[in-house]
């Protein structure tokens, strides 16, 4: 019967995707391997290292860590080096659904991501489990549900968007203060929780790799409400830090506390 089914879609960064798989690779290579992942044409995806390369016999290793049939392995291996700073896409394809234990039907590439669609049971996320956090956005006015801190408007671009729940896996929460799509910032808030939740600790002046292709990001402390946060400092276009004179707004005032971001001057109402 011809008749409309429902699947669900889960939609991965290539940074995320990155992060997946340079754990999974460092894990079968045995040596630490930073990669990431973009959209190569149309509908073709791929990984790629631009720190290091793959010998034939590491690639032999990955494809034997999937299981990748004669197919994989002729079409993986290089046929004008005895090294490569890529991967074929099956072979990426199947690091991936290893990384993330899961499987799927189909798959749209975009230039700032990749759609995976599949018939999965409504308790599984590829995320590897369920996000058990939450994020609060406050600004004009609204009240935060946790601390009860009521803000007034913030400066233009600028917002309260931060995490409760860290403290159950003994880190800290994160915040953002630019105001972006509120899609984005769960895309970056809980892309750090998940990386916390499965083992990796964040201290401030870190900076991390794998939230975006073209530029890491830092995490500096601050205070929020009665506690200590990581507040996520995105650099601007020309990866410019705020202490950089010439970094542009509004990510120049992302260092400011929170009392210099409100319009008025940080009173509460």
């Amino acid at each position: 019967m011809n008749r409309p089914q429902k699947y669900t879609a889960f939609k991965m960064g290539w940074g995320c995707i990155g992060h997946h798989l340079s754990g999974l690779i460092s894990e079968i290579l045995n040596r630490e391997i930073k990669c990431s992942a973009r959209q190569d044409d149309y509908d073709y995806w791929c990984a790629f290292t631009s720190e290091d390369r793959f010998t034939i016999v590491e690639i032999a290793e990955l494809v034997e860590a999937v299981n990748g049939d004669k197919k994989m392995y002729a079409e993986a291996l290089p046929t004008d080096s005895n090294t490569s700073r890529s991967l074929t896409m099956d072979l990426t394809r199947a690091l991936l659904k290893k990384a993330l234990d899961s499987d799927w039907m189909e798959e749209l590439v975009r230039e700032d991501a990749l759609w995976i669609i599949g018939d999965f049971p409504e308790e599984r996320n590829i995320m590897n489990g369920p996000i058990d956090w939450i994020i609060h956005l406050v600004g004009n006015g609204m009240a935060c549900a946790e601390c009860g801190k009521v803000e007034n408007p913030f400066i233009e671009d600028a917002c309260n968007a931060h995490t409760h729940g860290m403290e159950k896996y003994g880190h800290p929460d994160f915040q953002m203060v630019i105001h972006a799509n509120p899609k984005d910032i769960s895309y970056i808030l809980n892309t750090l929780g998940m990386r916390v939740k499965n083992g990796e600790r964040f201290k401030a002046g870190d900076m991390v790799s794998g939230i975006f292709l073209d530029c890491d990001v830092r995490l500096d402390e601050f205070q929020e409400c009665d506690r200590k946060v990581l507040r996520v400092i995105i650099p601007d276009g020309k990866n410019r830090f705020p202490e950089d004179p010439a970094c542009d707004y509004p990510y120049s005032f992302q260092t400011l506390p929170l009392e210099q971001l409100e319009s008025n001057g940080g009173t509460s109402s």
